[in-house]
């Protein structure tokens, strides 16, 4: 009879037949549980997240980088070929120094760093390329550099280079460059005026009005340079200049010398609004005829002919007023009215000085000019206090006649029997 196992070790031979050998790479799995550092597992997985992330910020940066010059590139190409293209003469590290001051001028304004950029593309055309002093290039970057100086508000820096650009275009001599010096003559004469230095300002003003006086062939050659066409006429050029010099003495209050300077410049832009061209250039030649009237207004106050000041003053108002939207204009009546009403003011007509002192007032804030509203609201409160203390005067003075009649109606009674 065969043998027959037991049921009860039938599930010892299945498990048996089911579960597979262990070979060496179980054995070895199964040891490397054991054997395993739990540190050393943590720091390999650290140091491997680690690359990770440096992998992943050094594709970052490297892009930011890329999209960051690409920028860059972009910007400069724009400003180059579309807002504002510079002289090829110029080395790239200079020519975008220029854009950077021109992102400074009008993008993104901060003409202190706009002057930086300046200097530094000047130092460069100057030191590193050796280019002419005396070329286009050079003097324009220079006459870009006074303006922004003066712009900023460091007058002493813009009257350097200025006067600088001045010598060298006397220096050349031809008429064109003349006349560029008879330009550069009345900016510097306005600096020296605003520093309060009128000798040297007379004699560069005195200077501009004869050189454009004579040169009669200048208006022919300006039509070969190169420069922007951005110049005025030479008559547009010797008004702006008789005017500057008229100023200077008015504010010496040279007033003889300043009269015949204002009436022969508004003689010239009157003379100016007769030809059709006139509307066709830059100049505001209305408004320019009502503030010449202004300071006409302004020389005979001075002169003590009140009668012709406030002529004037109005002739200058009604031309002004015409041309409300221009900031000219508009400046020019708020002045005008503010004058006005200090004339009236001393004439004794209060009432009349207090509406053109408020009107002046609105004027100047609406041309958003904040000297003349504050010049203006000044004149209006000083007024208003002394009319309101002249009217507590009078009340007092008033109140002190009404007591004494009371006073003296009633009977003396002091020393009589009751």
């Amino acid at each position: 009879m065969a043998f027959v196992p037991r049921l009860r070790n039938l599930h010892l031979l299945a498990r048996t037949r089911l579960s597979p050998t262990p070979t060496r790479s179980h054995l070895r799995r199964a040891d490397a549980e054991y054997i395993t550092n739990p540190y050393a597992s943590s720091l390999t997985f650290a140091v491997r997240q680690s690359l990770k992330l440096v992998k992943y910020t050094a594709i970052t940066v490297a892009s930011l980088s890329t999209l960051t010059f690409t920028g860059w590139q972009g910007a400069h190409l724009y400003i180059e070929h579309f807002r504002h293209p510079t002289p090829p003469s110029l080395s790239s590290r200079a020519r975008n120094l220029l854009h950077g001051a021109y992102i400074r001028e009008e993008i993104a304004p901060d003409l202190e760093l706009a002057v930086v950029y300046l200097r530094e593309a000047l130092r460069i055309a100057l030191e590193d390329q050796s280019l002419d002093e005396a070329g286009d290039v050079v003097l324009n970057l220079m006459m870009r550099l006074a303006d922004d100086e003066a712009r900023a508000g460091n007058l002493r820096g813009s009257l350097t280079e200025y006067a600088r650009c001045w010598r060298l275009m006397v220096r050349c001599g031809d008429p064109v460059s003349v006349r560029r010096a008879a330009e550069v003559a009345k900016k510097l004469g306005d600096l020296y005026i605003r520093l309060g230095e009128y000798a040297n300002a007379e004699e560069v003003l005195a200077w501009g009005i004869h050189a454009v006086t004579n040169q009669a062939t200048l208006s022919e050659a300006s039509a070969k340079t190169t420069q922007p066409p951005s110049h005025t006429s030479d008559d547009d050029l010797l008004v702006t200049i008789q005017i500057s010099l008229a100023n200077l003495y008015a504010t010496q209050r040279n007033f003889p010398y300043a009269l015949p300077l204002y009436l022969q410049s508004l003689k010239s832009v009157q003379e100016r609004l007769k030809t059709p061209a006139s509307s066709a250039t830059g100049v505001s030649w209305k408004c320019l005829q009502a503030i010449i009237q202004l300071h006409l207004s302004e020389v005979l106050y001075g002169m003590r002919k009140i009668d012709e000041a406030m002529g004037w003053a109005q002739r200058a108002l009604e031309i002004a007023q015409k041309g409300k939207g221009d900031r000219d204009c508009d400046e020019c009546a708020g002045a005008v009215l503010n004058n006005l009403g200090m004339m009236l003011e001393l004439q004794g007509h209060t009432d009349q000085a207090v509406l053109h002192y408020e009107h002046a007032v609105s004027q100047a804030l609406a041309a958003g000019d904040s000297l003349g509203e504050m010049e203006s609201r000044e004149n209006l409160d000083r007024l208003r206090h002394v009319l309101e203390e002249r009217k507590r005067a009078e009340a007092e003075a008033s109140s002190t006649t009404i007591n004494q009649k009371v006073a003296d109606t009633i009977p003396a009674t002091r020393g009589k029997p009751a």
